[in-house]
């Protein structure tokens, strides 16, 4: 390595440059902006917990009084009603049921008439043994559930009376209702639709939900000084799985879309993996209170310090998730749903997960496919209409009606003579490769069953199918073909090209931009083909994704590429999620990066197959489940805004000039291993070019 050009010619040439550009702002900016202010109240007496039921936030202050704030208005909430001291005991949560507030403490109920909530008033204290602390009761059908006997009804809203459970008590302590159905602290469910008949559902193994455990739906969590517990109860199974994560510690928590947003004096947001990933931390110098407390309320969430309530939009990226419990690996989409392929699914998870997105920031888990075999093994989707095809090891292909995803209805299965690995749609069409003899082609009939019209024979095992008009490509273990299929009938073999990766599959797809075949290159970055002969393909360049950003070194394994308006999109496993602008696809500028996860990489998290729909990235994240990025406003991070502070000026050119005077790999812009005026040269040009 060396540097020939000294710091003041550097710092003259830069200077000069960015004279023309400096104070340019991004547009829009890739680092999440700071939390905005809707509205705000002033004047709260150290609040100790919150309640939001409709457009009122409930809130005990110091443990001894009890706050109303009208939320109607977010811009201007209000303050419209306080009861100062409440006698009996130690209020710690609040449960509303009607006109009427349920403040519980360690041996019962305060019941506070809160039908005028300008002024509530105290009206009795109901004594019992209660094992809810920091949560609401679970309350259905005019009952609280607060213990193994019997529900508290309310039917005489301030007497609330026992009635006792028929014909049996609870074996376990109720923890929280879902519309009719009740999870007691076993992880047990029940149907409580009859409110005094719970019926066992299914039957938990434990181990309990802790005690503390808040509802937030779909989430169950706990926290305490050590740990972060997450449970999900939006998997369509029965069992409850809790995962800890010791690396985050918070005075107070709620997750919306596989984002935590973590309350520690700063309000801190995570996307959840193995290793929570530290997406932003937002403090006072972003506009943001002393967060002690947090909910949501709509869009919005509430945050409260110890005199104040605060309401805010955060933006965040990935802007939301949703966990499988098992490695998504391939997506699918029809509408306003996803189906995602896990590969590792066995007895004991997910294999196909049906996900709503008609709400991109809050995608729902709805279904999930079923196979007749009881471990089954997927290994790729396709869509046609309403209809989903699956590959699966032991079945073959199995077809789904998707009309009302909620509910998929199977079709039936079409056998192949290898177990197949791949299927793709075209023109009704669908194209199967199988694990080791070939391409088959099929028409895809009105009622969606197959009818083989051609073949392909390949011996090779077979892994991936992309589709590019007339040509496909059929990836393999270390090598790629090319095949025409400008007629389904008759698929021909055009050439071969061979992978460099060490990995399997060496090329797992590509994307064909006219006569340029871009194809994904595993652990070698990606290469470009001049396939105007795709008989005789043309290797033209070799390009290492591998990069560098103010975040740390990232290791690229390029697992699927698309070029769309001159930019080249590309999800790198490990490596995260970048953007380049392919204006010259010779010399791609980088624009954007997304890490999977904070450096070092130890999770299993990886971006595989991606969906671009508009302004939203839906990618397939292994360990991480589906994740959803966006190109708009709170999107990914500028690499070339070296301090991060979503505008380009001379405290970039500062903080360029120091890196490359330390060797600081950040530095290296072409890269080649040395610090010289390709480095400047390739500064300048992404500086002027500003970000997406």
């Amino acid at each position: 390595m060396f540097k020939p050009i000294t710091t003041a010619t550097l710092t003259s040439a830069l200077c000069m440059a960015s004279a023309t550009v400096d104070a340019i702002a991004q547009t829009p900016s890739f680092e999440c902006q700071p939390p905005v202010l809707i509205g705000s109240i002033a004047d709260l007496n150290n609040p100790t917990n919150i309640t939001i039921h409709e457009a009122h936030a409930y809130i005990i202050e110091d443990y001894r009084s009890l706050a109303i704030i009208d939320l109607t208005n977010p811009e201007t909430p209000q303050l419209v009603g306080r009861l100062d001291r409440i006698y009996g005991g130690t209020p710690l949560a609040v449960t509303v049921h009607n006109d009427v507030a349920y403040l519980s403490t360690d041996d019962g109920i305060l019941v506070v008439n809160i039908e005028d909530k300008a002024d509530p008033w105290f009206f009795q204290k109901r004594s019992m043994t209660l094992n809810v602390y920091d949560s609401p009761i679970p309350t259905a059908n005019g009952y609280m559930y607060v213990n193994v006997t019997a529900g508290l009804s309310l039917a005489r809203p301030m007497s609330p009376a026992f009635d006792p459970f028929l014909p049996t008590g609870l074996p376990s302590t109720p923890a929280l209702i879902d519309d009719n159905e009740l999870i007691t602290r076993d992880r047990s469910r029940y149907d409580i639709s009859s409110p005094l008949q719970p019926i066992l559902t299914y039957q938990g193994s434990g181990p309990n939900l802790d005690y503390d455990s808040r509802y937030d739906t779909p989430y169950i969590f706990s926290f305490d000084t050590n740990s972060f517990e997450i449970t999900r109860n939006n998997i369509p199974r029965p069992e409850l799985v809790t995962h800890a994560y010791e690396s985050i510690s918070m005075n107070d928590a709620t997750i919306r879309s596989e984002t935590i947003y973590a309350a520690n004096g700063s309000l801190d947001l995570y996307a959840i993996d193995t290793v929570p990933y530290l997406i932003a931390s937002f403090g006072p110098n972003d506009g943001m209170i002393n967060a002690n407390l947090v909910r949501q309320h709509g869009d919005h969430f509430v945050v409260l310090s110890n005199d104040e309530l605060a309401i805010y939009d955060i933006p965040s990226n990935p802007i939301a998730g949703v966990n499988s419990e098992s490695a998504d690996e391939y997506l699918a989409k029809i509408g306003n749903t996803l189906i995602s392929v896990g590969t590792n699914a066995n007895s004991n998870s997910v294999a196909c997960t049906v996900i709503d997105i008609d709400d991109p920031r809050r995608p729902r888990w709805i279904a999930q496919l079923p196979f007749s075999t009881p471990s089954p093994a997927p290994s790729g989707v396709a869509v046609h209409e309403n209809t989903a095809f699956v590959t699966e090891y032991f079945t073959g292909i199995n077809a789904y009606d998707m009309t009302d995803p909620h509910n998929p209805v199977p079709l039936g299965t079409h056998a192949t003579n290898a177990p197949p690995r791949d299927i793709q749609t075209q023109s009704g069409f669908a194209y199967i490769i199988d694990e080791s003899t070939g391409l088959y082609s099929f028409a895809i009939e009105p009622d969606s069953s197959l009818t083989p019209i051609g073949t392909l024979p390949i011996e090779d095992a077979l892994r991936h199918l992309t589709l590019m008009g007339d040509l496909a490509l059929i990836s393999s273990d270390a090598v790629a073909y090319l095949v025409d299929i400008s007629d389904p009938q008759n698929p021909t073999y055009l050439s071969t090209i061979l992978g460099k990766s060490f990995r399997s599959p060496s090329i797992p797809t590509a994307h064909r931009e006219g006569n340029l075949l871009f194809t994904a290159e595993n652990s070698m970055g990606y290469r470009i083909f001049d396939i105007s002969d795709p008989t005789h393909p043309i290797e033209l360049a070799q390009i290492d994704a591998d990069l560098t950003t103010p975040k740390g070194k990232f290791d690229a394994y390029v697992h699927d590429i698309l070029i769309e308006d001159n930019n080249l999109y590309v999800s790198m496993s490990s490596g995260g999620f970048a953007i380049y602008d392919n204006t010259n696809p010779f010399a791609p500028v980088l624009r954007s990066h997304t890490p999977t996860q904070p450096l070092p990489i130890s999770t299993d998290a990886r971006y595989r197959q991606f969906i671009k729909d508009s302004n939203n990235l839906y990618i397939a994240s292994a360990s991480a489940g589906v994740r959803v990025l966006s190109l708009n406003g709170c999107a990914l991070p500028c690499a070339i805004d070296y301090n991060q502070d979503g505008a380009l000026n001379f405290f970039d050119v500062t903080a360029f000039i120091v890196a490359f005077n330390a060797a600081d790999p950040i530095a290296d812009l072409n890269p080649d291993g040395q610090f010289n005026f390709f480095d400047i040269a390739e500064f300048l040009i992404r500086y002027q070019g500003g970000c997406l």
